[in-house]
């Protein structure tokens, strides 16, 4: 029975750990949302470039959750804008400015206070990353800019929807990390739980069996 649960859990491990991915760009995510780029679950770093242009990505959550989005390793002040489905700006951030992690969350090596980040709870549904250098924002399709970095042009939440992200234009690759933040569910509680009293019971049916010898 203990060989079995270890299996389990072993196997459980080495399948998740399977879906982390790294994906090139290799065509230009364009700065729209009809020419952005969605990425799949299994992704949750982008290698990317820009060349005098804007990257738009897209990714989905499937359960509420936390998410870390993380923008550096760039010759370029870089620039972070999120978006919902329908393009309306939910965060923006220019520099991460603690020089740390957000609480509990770690920062790759190199990652300076200049970078980008956003941490924010997300529902389930699609979101877009903007990726620009420093200025850049959300504009409408009639040029008005409604959602830039955290200089406070930012509502929450805005009403105005994505044209295209624009403003500042910058050049050289980049890296884009987007952190799933899944807090341990109560059904691996409960199963750690049910491990130990099978357990449990399985070490006293042995004890058992050796007094009756």
């Amino acid at each position: 029975m203990m060989k079995i649960i270890g299996a389990v859990f072993l196997s459980a491990f080495f399948v998740a750990s399977s879906w982390a991915t790294t994906l090139v760009e290799t065509s230009d995510a364009g700065n729209t949302i009809p020419t952005a780029i969605v990425v799949g679950d299994e992704v949750t770093q982008i290698e990317g470039v820009l060349e005098a242009d804007h990257d738009l990505w897209g990714f989905s959550i499937g359960a509420s959750q936390s998410v870390q989005i993380l923008l550096w390793n760039s010759p370029f002040d870089e620039n972070l804008l999120l978006f919902d489905s329908q393009g309306r700006g939910l965060a923006g951030n220019d520099d991460i400015g603690r020089g740390t992690a957000s609480p509990g969350i770690d920062l790759p090596p190199g990652v300076s206070g200049l970078d980008s980040e956003i941490v924010t709870f997300l529902d389930p549904g699609t979101y877009y990353v903007g990726v620009g250098a420093n200025n850049s924002s959300g504009f409408t399709s009639a040029d008005v800019s409604f959602i830039s970095n955290d200089s406070g042009l930012l509502q929450t939440p805005t009403t105005d929807v994505l044209g295209y992200v624009g403003g500042s234009l910058g050049n050289g690759e980049y890296t884009l990390a987007i952190n799933r933040i899944v807090p341990e569910p109560a059904s691996t509680s409960a199963m750690a739980l049910f491990a130990m009293v099978v357990v449990g019971t399985y070490r006293r049916r042995l004890r058992g069996g050796n007094c009756s010898r």
